[in-house]
């Protein structure tokens, strides 16, 4: 019997949920019925309930009136699944690397055509430009074009260590708060400089996207582009149909 003694409990009982999952321990898939589960671990029938929650979120766990509740090992065996996790470092983290974040390129420019489209800016604005790139190891495993409208930033980071994440960033730097952040996929090729940052061929395809944050009101206060190492970093996503 998993016996569970720390709390949050319905944590610890998913965490358990999951190695049972991961041991092949539940027939056709299946979970047993609620009450049972929670016998056997030992838990309130509202801490597995919540715990099933979680992973029914996840897409671990399928809940089907009248047939029962089924896992999905498929959904544990992906890696680097970006509809859980959306900071990067964690991200890379979550394989097992050791990651560290510098910043580096500090610029100031006006506004492109592409960029004054999404931050709904005029021309003549000007931006705050950084490069930020996560390292693993010794290698450049993502690396990102931050772009933030001069207009709201009320302290230079240039001197500053790296923040783990992006909203630490822009909590430091503009003092706000994000609310969420919007993704565009775009397919792209390794021109020189990237092709050299990630060790790669010249033309190599790289996955990467543009990212658009939003503060609490609803305002673009960043705007970012985004590339992937295809030597280190293979994204996965679930997407839950039923």
């Amino acid at each position: 019997m998993y016996k569970l003694e720390l709390s949050p409990l319905y944590v610890k009982a998913k965490e358990v949920i999951i190695k049972m999952i991961r041991n092949d321990e539940f027939p056709d898939n299946r979970l047993p019925p609620e009450d049972e589960l929670a016998l056997r671990l030992g838990v309130s029938r509202a801490t597995i309930r919540e715990a099933l929650m979680t992973l029914t979120r996840e897409g671990v766990v399928t809940k089907k009136q009248g047939i029962g509740n089924f896992v999905h090992p498929s959904a544990l065996a992906s890696g680097l699944r970006v509809d859980l996790i959306s900071d990067f470092a964690d991200l890379l983290g979550s394989s097992g690397h050791a990651v560290h974040v510098e910043h580096a390129d500090f610029k100031e420019e006006t506004i492109s055509e592409g960029v004054t489209e999404r931050l709904g800016l005029s021309p003549s604005e000007s931006l705050y430009i950084f490069t930020r790139t996560y390292f693993v190891g010794d290698q450049a495993a993502i690396t990102a074009t931050i772009r933030i409208p001069k207009k709201y930033i009320l302290r230079d980071i240039s001197g500053d260590e790296a923040d783990k994440t992006m909203v630490g960033v822009l909590r430091r730097c503009c003092q706000v708060e994000v609310s969420h952040s919007i993704l565009w996929f775009q397919p792209t090729i390794a021109g020189l400089e990237l092709a050299r940052l990630f060790g790669l061929q010249p033309g190599q395809p790289v996955v990467s996207w543009e990212e658009l944050f939003y503060d609490l009101y609803d305002h673009g206060i960043c705007f970012n582009t985004i590339a992937f190492n295809p030597e280190i970093v293979g994204l996965s996503m679930l997407r839950k149909w039923s």
